[in-house]
């Protein structure tokens, strides 16, 4: 679960950040525990060419 932000808070904003940079993110429950997939955008150079982009 995601929470509000709140800079007063001073633990459990892990997954907050990962949700500010990634481009998708799914949990699956599984019989024992949950699989989670986060998927993030790479650049191939500071002006932010992405990663694997046909030239």
């Amino acid at each position: 679960m995601v929470h509000a932000p709140d800079p007063g808070r001073v633990s459990q904003h892990g997954l907050e950040l990962v949700m500010a940079v990634c481009s998708h993110f799914e949990v699956h429950r599984e019989p024992v525990g949950k699989r989670v997939m986060a998927a993030v955008m790479l650049a191939d150079d500071a002006l932010g060419d992405t990663a694997g982009r046909p030239g």
